[in-house]
């Protein structure tokens, strides 16, 4: 709603991908304490959650009208990376034994995400007819209400089990090879 209401999408995306990969990293340090890791989980998954709209969003305007159909073929891009980079990055974290290397090579990612951003147009988004506090009447309706909060809790979760899931496959003595596979399928 802010970067909408403001045009500053692109200084949005940039804060929020600074914030999660510091809260990412930090996790790394955290010597095992449950509170300060679920702490810096929660944190780091509220800033990210709004990376992959916003992305979208972005795409899509910077597609058109005329050429919204090729979406699925940016996507596609994306997925085809994910699968591409996942066992690499399985392999190297089974040869150095140390599972923080997943953490380390996203925000290494994000750094070239974050550079590549810095240089690019990001293009400006069309305003909202509606002020952003009206369009927020939506969840006045309990059906739309109860949706709304089902996939807040949906999207929280997710984020919570993928990334505490390698803590506890880690606390289970998992092989860093299953910490992979569970990367690829995920």
């Amino acid at each position: 709603g802010i970067s909408d209401k403001y045009s500053i999408h692109k200084k949005v995306l940039l804060y929020v991908v600074v914030v999660c990969v510091t809260l990412r990293i930090t996790m790394t340090f955290a010597g095992g304490s449950f509170p300060i890791l679920i702490t810096l989980l929660f944190c780091s998954e509220f800033h990210f959650s709004v990376v992959g709209a916003m992305l979208d969003r972005i795409c899509l305007n910077a597609l058109g009208d005329s050429r919204k159909h090729l979406y699925g073929r940016q996507r596609l891009w994306g997925t085809i990376s994910w699968g591409l980079l996942s066992t690499p990055i399985g392999k190297l974290v089974e040869w150095t034994g140390n599972s923080d290397w997943f953490i380390y090579i996203h925000g290494i990612g994000m750094a070239i995400f974050f550079s590549l951003l810095m240089w690019v147009n990001v293009p400006s988004v069309a305003k909202s007819s509606a002020p952003f506090w009206r369009s927020l009447s939506i969840i006045a309706n309990l059906k739309s209400f109860v949706f709304l909060t089902a996939m807040i809790i949906v999207g929280m979760q997710n984020g919570v089990l993928n990334n505490y899931l390698f803590l506890h496959l880690r606390h289970l003595n998992a092989s860093n090879t299953l910490l992979g596979l569970c990367l690829l399928m995920n």
